[in-house]
């Protein structure tokens, strides 16, 4: 069982092939944190979506490129996910909000993952150092008083 501040490091190599190694990690890591499956649901679309945008986006061949992934639970039931690339640098927080009110007909390709990291994440911050990017979001999977209420009896 972790204790609250370790870390989980992960290193994957930016390729498709990564995507599924890299939320299940991810998954096993919240499951063991704790939380409901909605809350789950929630980071692993924003996690997907961040590591989709890399292999797509962030160097003109992905081989010899890799992504590092650290984990923390950084108070109960709060976790910190780090997402590190030597990519292009891309900030997706200065990326303006999508109108998600207009018709998908009318709607240019692209920006919902930037919707999803704003909306479901808590906290969301962007760094550049050097030649990496570095995306870190925050999530609280469970409420320690709501934790306690499911315990009492």
């Amino acid at each position: 069982m972790m204790a609250t501040g370790d870390v989980v490091v992960l290193r994957v190599d930016a390729a498709a092939a990564q995507r599924r190694p890299l939320l299940d990690a991810v998954e096993a890591f919240c499951r063991q944190v704790g939380g409901d499956d909605r809350i789950l649901g929630q980071v692993l679309v924003v996690v997907d979506e961040v590591f989709t945008n890399i292999i797509s986006y962030a160097h003109d061949q992905n081989e010899g490129h890799g992504v590092d992934v650290e984990m923390t639970e950084i108070m109960p039931g709060k976790i910190s996910i780090r997402i590190s690339d030597d990519g292009r640098a891309f900030n997706p927080i200065d990326r303006p909000a999508v109108d998600t009110g207009l018709a998908l007909e009318d709607r240019k390709v692209g920006g919902l993952g930037i919707h999803f990291l704003k909306t479901f994440m808590d906290s969301y911050a962007y760094e550049r150092h050097g030649n990496t990017n570095h995306l870190t979001v925050t999530k609280q999977l469970w409420v320690p008083a709501d934790r306690d209420k499911e315990g009492a009896v």
